[in-house]
């Protein structure tokens, strides 16, 4: 859903105004028909096309406009995780990508919980490339919003890094 504004104006006032296309709960205050100098007119676009506002003011004179809209529902999606959480010898870089086919993405609009450095960069306008490194043992939880407030959460994924050599004890030679 996405919210819209449109103001309407004339200075002997405006006696019809109509929404057609796409779904929409639009309407004028003051109401129409009215003497006003203008009308503004709110509400929701609810589905993706084109809306038409057709308006005619209290001489008879008419005019329209049209405005294409994309309502985006969908949340972002995150790709599986490289490497994948686990048990590991040394200091891990994960990477993965996030897309969103409609609204887009910005790398300030995800946030990356766990390891160090991590970041995101721009492939297009729909995808990031990211990267963090796990050096200790910890969770790594990603939050991507995508440009029309979807969003999507990818974990607690759990890295377990153990650096520490094997030790031998007790050793007996005869």
């Amino acid at each position: 859903i996405t919210d819209s504004s449109f103001v309407i104006a004339d200075a002997n006032g405006i006696s019809i105004v109509s929404f057609t296309g796409v779904a929409n709960t639009l309407a004028c205050v003051p109401a129409i028909p009215t003497l006003a100098a203008s009308t503004t007119c709110t509400g929701s676009i609810t589905a993706s096309g084109t809306l038409t506002v057709s308006f005619t003011d209290t001489a008879g004179n008419s005019d329209s406009a049209n405005y294409s809209y994309i309502v985006d529902n969908v949340d972002p999606t995150i790709s599986a995780l490289s490497p994948v959480a686990g048990l590991f010898g040394a200091a891990q870089v994960v990477t993965w990508t996030i897309q969103d086919t409609n609204a887009g993405l910005e790398p300030a609009d995800i946030t990356i919980t766990g390891g160090t450095g991590g970041a995101c960069v721009v492939v297009d306008a729909y995808n990031l490339n990211c990267s963090v490194t796990m050096s200790t043992t910890g969770n790594l939880t990603i939050d991507a919003t995508d440009n029309a407030g979807n969003t999507t959460t990818s974990g607690p994924h759990t890295y377990t890094i153990d650096t520490v050599l094997p030790t031998v004890t007790n050793v007996t030679s005869s």
